[in-house]
């Protein structure tokens, strides 16, 4: 008897025990440490993107483009197709009956375009732009380089960036000097913020190699420039 009474007393008391110790646990972590303040995180959703582009960012439509033009519910017209800008910078589609201007705009601006001139065959038509292949922002590399020729880029670039798309100079004939030759704005597109000179057609800027390769000297490039890794002038002894 006295065996079963210290048995039930034992059980009773590591009940007790355990509950203590849980109810202390639950205590600890729902107590505020220093009456603290918790902050909750900012969602992923709201943080700013630093890799997005800013609007006077976008490509804008340009000669020699091609666009890949896409119309949505739509049934029964064939309306999707690929189409090349014309000399005067206007596309022709089938059931719009003029040209379209769409040099100068962005893939949306244009689209949106397009869908106020189907929504007369079309009940709420959709339409995405993408130019596909963009070739109205030449820039060439000349001279002594590894690889020179002509990049078409739909992005702001520097000149140390282009010398690497040609290859980097070459060091066996390259001299200290690097030409480039502005042209001037070639798109045809207005652009207050365009560092374009208004008074010359054409003009020829200057930068030392070395400056360039080191980061001194890095300008950035206009579509149209041509840029020209002088060779080194031969030494007589």
């Amino acid at each position: 008897m006295k065996a079963v009474k210290f048995l039930l007393a034992f059980c009773i008391a590591v009940f007790l025990a355990n509950s203590v110790i849980v109810f202390g646990q639950t205590k600890t972590e729902i107590k505020p440490v220093n009456d603290e303040i918790v902050t909750t995180p900012t969602p992923i959703a709201e943080v700013q993107n630093p890799f997005k582009n800013q609007k006077d960012e976008k490509y804008r439509i340009g000669f020699q483009d091609t666009l890949e033009i896409q119309v949505y519910r739509n049934s029964r017209l064939e309306l999707s197709q690929n189409v090349n800008i014309n000399p005067d910078g206007t596309i022709l589609l089938p059931r719009i009956d003029r040209p379209i201007v769409a040099v100068c705009k962005t893939e949306r601006q244009l689209a949106n375009i397009l869908i106020d001139y189907y929504k007369v065959y079309l009940k709420n038509p959709f339409v995405n732009v993408r130019s596909i292949d963009q070739r109205s922002q030449p820039f060439a590399v000349v001279g002594a380089v590894e690889k020179p020729g002509s990049f078409y880029l739909n992005r702001k670039i520097r000149l140390l960036e282009l010398l690497a798309f040609a290859g980097g100079p070459d060091v066996e004939n390259a001299g200290s000097k690097i030409q480039v030759a502005r042209v001037g704005n070639i798109t045809g597109c207005a652009d207050e913020k365009a560092e374009t000179n208004e008074t010359e057609e054409f003009e020829f800027l200057g930068y030392k190699l070395n400056d360039v390769l080191s980061g001194k000297s890095n300008p950035w490039m206009q579509p149209g420039d041509i840029v020209s890794v002088l060779i080194a002038e031969e030494a007589y002894v």
